[in-house]
């Protein structure tokens, strides 16, 4: 084969080898020149030290660099709304821990500001001090840019002066038609525009409709000498004289207001021609006065420009006169309204932006909507004349009211509760103070006696307000037996005296024994806010008291009634007990003088003695998030219910009081500390008692105890609750007190060094051993919930159990993660069913949880909620044959793992791993520790890469 011309020359010199060799010498010089050279850095610091002198003889200096003496350092006292402040005093402090003492410290020392003193100067030409206002410029509209009817159009509706409207036009003054007594007939309807023209001429014309068509007449108002008001013609006439000539108008309004606008409009339009027609006068009696003098070398007329100039050689007087008297007014209209240099530019803006965010300041206490709620009266139908008099009636028993605000929205409570006792004189004596001891607050304010113990009105704060934000007053008395027994007295329609007499005997029997005992009697509810405004309803009344049910106490129940408020068939089917309510709602800008906290401090102004009332404010549960200013120590108890109907100890537990305390030891004979807000009396008590059930053994309550917490809180602090079985009727044996205690609970407040605040269900105790904190409770204590996971291998076949949501995971031979179980979760469909047929619920609190207590459905343990069989024992099982898919290694871990591992990356994480000490099982607990699973991670690694499979 012969060889190819191209390739016999590419040997040659000066062909095809030539042109490679120029070709790669050249790319290997511009890949010599494109290299990069290495800088160094600037060394900032050492040029400044170099050129400093420079620096600091630059005449721009001052443009780029802050000045000296702008920046400093200001010390603002603490200012305190309270008259004292709120803080513990040094000597509760001694034992505290330091982490303690400085941040109470952060709620007493001053404020330490940056403060900027050229602030003013750093933001743009607008913000500058003292600057200039700026003028709003009007868009200008040329002749040959529009026609003259917008230019007309425009000029009327930018005239500060123009009205237009209907009118009725009588016949001219003075005509030949007029008659003495003139009819409506003789009067015809018109729209009348008044405009003002390009030249400053006020026109009056009057149209047929509003379309604007060809108008019936046109009044000139510069012929115009005065509006004068006519009765004689009609009760709305008024007239426009006009001047020798011209025949004067009669028109009428249509009302009186419609009369008084028009006839002041047309009164200013004439006092605006008026001074026009002065100053006109004045400026030509000035140009005389300046042409009458000799004209001489020094004072020669040099302004002459315009019509006057064009005119000089006229000898016509008038038209001189007239040239004269337009050029002075053109040359005022130029100096009149000047616009400075910047106005004029288009773009440039003349109005500050808004702020896009607000100045700086010391932190506040921030509160939402403000309103004043004030308790007037409240009154039953039943009464019975108690007194000397026996024509007046009072009322037969004291009421003790608990006043809060409810977001049905939400579906929660939003203030905590402000109770206010009824109680005339008659029947005060009833309520019994419980013992033990108290504290008594505001003791070194020198106060009246009694000022204090129940104030009846409170000041409630909502951040987010909304109409669906109801005021919920509930209503209690003493403890006398079923709330359908002792409500049957007040719905009979009799008003017979003697009813309420025996009723009262009956009542102040039974408050000797269990004057301290109450029971829940009836509720009410009204909206706070109108249904479409954040105004505050202030003239809604209650729309009637309603009697509570025994069953719907909790506040789930209350906010389903709620819901349905506005609906009046829902509310109708509610038993009413007949009585009247009456609260007063008012906004609030300014708190009241003698004011008190909801820690009952006094806020300033607080006047001794007294100038008023005293008037509480009451904290919002859940405010919008804000730093705290005030030192505030409150912890709030709501005991839910008790489930005592499956007990065996006692055969007399059914009227069950719950007594609430707060203790620092769990010794024998210990005393429950004085720091629970009482109810009835503004002072700090050792207990309190939810309200009582009549016959029932698994009662629900709505309390709420208030509590001033220690500010040194220890492992033995805790609350403490005892159950009580209330004897109503007592016994007529031998009567040892209303009182026998049937159980026992406690709850640490500090666990694992934090605040115990969480929803909690416990066990209750028959009786209570010295150091009883120490005693793991059965059914919910430490070590007697677990989940179970096992693992049986068979030949070839492995089965699995599961109780619970720890889970097992297989990796096959050819590395996919095979499931060997199935979390047990409330929120699973078929879980759910269960748990709902058997009387429970699973509600979300962090997670989704059975009676929103445990996160798992299935466990070993866990009694309370394992004898309603809302948790059961009953395993999931599930075989494999090993044969088929051979795995390499089987990994069994408890819940804490798979919070933030799935089941492959726990494959894949422990397959690189199996060669370290428990075949990677310690490397993936650290791990998921450090991706933040904060639940129990235990986990188990089984090897079978080196187990042959048949």
């Amino acid at each position: 084969m012969s060889e190819r011309k191209f390739s016999r020359g590419l040997g040659k010199p000066g062909m095809a080898a030539q042109l490679r060799e120029t070709v790669s010498q050249a790319v290997r010089e511009s890949a010599a020149q494109s290299k990069l050279h290495l800088v160094e850095p600037l060394d900032f610091e050492s040029y400044i030290l170099k050129n400093k002198t420079i620096l600091q003889n630059d005449p721009q200096r001052e443009l780029l660099l802050y000045p000296a003496d702008d920046i400093s350092q200001v010390v603002l006292p603490r200012k305190f709304r309270t008259v004292a402040a709120t803080t513990p005093s040094n000597n509760d402090l001694n034992e505290c821990s330091l982490f303690t003492k400085e941040c109470i410290k952060s709620y007493i020392s001053n404020w330490n500001l940056i403060y900027y003193k050229y602030s003013a100067y750093s933001g743009s030409y607008l913000e500058l001090p003292k600057i200039l206002k700026s003028d709003d410029l009007k868009d200008e509209v040329y002749e040959v840019d529009t026609d003259v009817d917008q230019v007309d159009e425009d000029l009327c509706r930018t005239d500060g002066v123009t009205k237009q409207g209907y009118l009725m036009k009588g016949p001219e003054v003075g005509s030949d038609r007029m008659f003495p007594n003139i009819g409506s007939k003789s009067f015809k309807r018109r729209y009348c525009y008044l405009r003002r023209e390009v030249d400053g001429t006020y026109i009056l014309e009057l149209h047929k409709d509003e379309k604007k068509g060809e108008a019936k007449a046109t009044i000139v108002m510069d012929f115009c000498n005065e509006v004068v008001k006519n009765t004689k013609r009609g009760k709305l006439c008024f007239e426009l004289h006009m001047t020798a000539g011209h025949k004067s108008f009669c028109l009428a309004a249509d009302n009186e207001q419609d009369l008084i606008d028009w006839i002041s409009k047309l009164q200013l339009v004439l006092h605006q021609n008026k001074l026009q027609e002065e100053k006109r006068a004045g400026s030509l009696e000035r140009t005389c006065s300046t042409t009458s003098l000799p004209q001489t070398p020094g004072n020669e007329t040099k302004n002459m420009y315009g019509t006057l100039r064009g005119l000089e050689q006229s000898v016509n007087p008038q038209l001189m006169k007239y040239a004269r008297e337009t050029d002075t007014s053109i040359a005022l209209a130029r100096r009149d309204n000047r616009r400075r240099l910047f106005s004029v530019y288009p773009f440039m803006p003349h109005t500050k932006p808004s702020a896009g965010c607000e100045s700086s300041e010391p932190y506040r206490e921030y509160f939402g909507q403000r309103v004043l709620v004030k308790c007037v009266s409240l009154r039953f139908r039943l009464q019975a004349p108690l007194t000397d008099d026996k024509e007046v009636l009072t009322q037969i028993e004291p009421y003790m009211l608990s006043i809060c605000l409810f977001d049905a929205k939400e579906g929660r409570k939003l203030t905590e509760s402000f109770h206010w006792e009824v109680a005339c004189d008659a029947v005060s004596g009833m309520i019994i103070k419980p013992e033990g001891p108290s504290v008594s607050l505001l003791s070194e304010y020198n106060l009246p006696e009694g000022w204090i113990r129940n104030p009846s009105q409170a000041v409630f704060s909502v951040s987010n307000v909304h109409p669906d934000i109801y005021l919920v007053v509930r209503i209690e008395k003493i403890l006398q037996g079923s709330i359908t027994q002792s409500s049957e007295p007040y719905t009979r329609t009799t008003k017979d005296p003697r009813l309420g007499l025996k009723v009262h005997r009956t009542i102040q029997a039974v408050a000797a024994r269990l004057g301290k005992y109450r029971m829940p009697f009836a509720w009410t509810a009204r909206p706070l806010f109108r249904l479409y405004s954040n105004e505050p309803d202030t003239i809604s009344d209650f729309p009637g008291i309603y009697r509570q049910e025994a069953g719907k106490l909790k506040d789930e129940e209350l906010l389903k009634l709620l819901s349905d408020y506005r609906k009046p068939d829902k509310l109708n089917k509610l038993p009413v007990i007949p009585g009247w309510l009456q609260i007063k709602v008012e906004p609030l800008t300014d708190l009241p003088q003698n004011c008190l906290t909801s820690s009952l401090c006094p806020l300033k102004p607080f006047p001794v003695p007294p100038a008023c009332e005293p008037t509480v404010e009451i904290a919002e549960l859940s405010p919008e998030t804000h730093p705290y200013t005030a030192f505030t120590n409150h912890l709030y108890v709501y005991p839910q219910s008790l489930a005592f109907d499956a007990q065996k100890s006692f055969s007399r537990a059914r009227n069950i009081a719950c007594i609430v305390q707060l203790r620092d030891s769990d010794q024998a004979n210990c005393q429950s500390l004085p720091c629970i807000y009482s109810k009835d009396s503004k002072e700090l008590v050792s207990w309190v008692s939810c309200c009582v059930l009549h016959h029932n053994t698994s009662p629900a309550w709505y309390d709420e105890i208030k509590i001033s917490l220690p500010i040194n809180l220890t492992p033995s602090h805790h609350l403490h609750f005892t159950f009580l079985h209330i004897s109503i009727e007592g016994s007529k044996k031998r009567d040892t007190g209303p009182e026998t205690p049937v159980g026992y609970a406690w709850i640490p407040l500090l666990l694992k060094n934090r605040l115990n605040v969480d929803d909690q269900s416990i066990p209750v105790a028959a009786n209570l051993p010295p150091g009883y904190l120490a005693v793991q409770p059965l059914g919910l204590g430490k070590g007697v919930r677990t989940t179970v996971l096992i693992a049986l291998v068979e030949g070839s076949k492995l089965i699995v159990a599961n109780v619970g949501d720890s889970r097992g995971v297989m990796c096959d031979f050819k590395g996919r993660a095979i499931p060997l179980s199935f979390d047990h979760k409330p929120q699973q469909s078929r879980e759910k069913k269960r748990i709902e047929e058997a009387g429970g619920s699973v509600t979300f609190n962090g997670v989704w949880r059975v009676a929103g207590i445990l996160a798992t459905s299935r466990a070993m343990g866990d009694y309370p909620l394992k004898d309603k069989k809302l948790v059961i024992a009953d395993p999931d099982i599930l075989t494999f044959d090993l044969s088929d898919h051979k795995p390499q290694f089987l990994i069994l871990a408890s819940d804490g793992l798979w919070d933030t591992f799935s089941n492959e990356e726990a494959v894949s994480f422990i397959k690189s791993r199996l060669h370290e000490p428990h075949f990677g099982a310690k490397s993936i607990t650290l791990q998921s520790y450090y991706r933040g699973s904060l639940d129990n991670i235990t986990v188990l690694i089984i090897n079978l890469s080196k187990h042959s499979w048949v």
